[in-house]
């Protein structure tokens, strides 16, 4: 195996170990805030965002894509037991929150929470500033890190496998 082979093995299984590593955090992350603090918020803001790729320089072309921006805001404490309680602000629906090839999919969404919508929201015991909406693991969490790192880690053994 030349020298050149080993370098691109080792480059595909860092990737894959890269993807795995912040796939992992995000579902840990996912999974920890079942046991996030409940607090009640409000949502302030809620629609859907059109976004475009930076353009490839060779051919000119670019994705469009598109997000639900849910925004809202919680106190660290009841407000009726304390009305000059610090009011936090966060757009984390969940953790690895998706990103959507038509509009239709991500006003799903944004019709889900409403601009005013009183909502449940769980927010992290010792970092209040971290917060999500839905807890828990959800699939594009898991899929968009956990199956490129996989990808990465397959392309390495055939690669290797051909060198030999």
């Amino acid at each position: 195996m030349s020298r050149s082979d080993r370098f691109f093995i080792v480059l595909l299984v860092s990737l894959g170990a890269l993807f795995l590593g912040v796939g992992g955090w995000f579902v840990w992350q996912g999974y920890c805030s079942l046991d996030w603090i409940e607090t009640q918020g409000q949502i302030v803001r809620s629609i859907t965002a059109e976004r475009t790729t930076p353009s490839d320089p060779e051919t000119g072309a670019s994705a469009l894509y598109y997000r639900a921006i849910i925004e809202y805001t919680y106190p660290l404490v009841d407000r009726a037991k304390d009305p000059y309680a610090r009011v936090y602000f966060s757009d984390r629906i969940f953790w690895g929150q998706p990103l959507f090839s038509t509009s239709k999919e991500a006003d799903l969404w944004t019709s889900r929470f409403r601009e005013g919508d009183r909502v449940t929201v769980r927010m992290h015991p010792t970092r209040p500033r971290l917060a999500v909406l839905l807890p828990g693991i959800h699939w594009p969490t898991a899929l968009g890190f956990l199956a490129p790192s996989g990808l990465f880690f397959l392309f390495a053994a055939l690669f290797r496998r051909k060198a030999r």
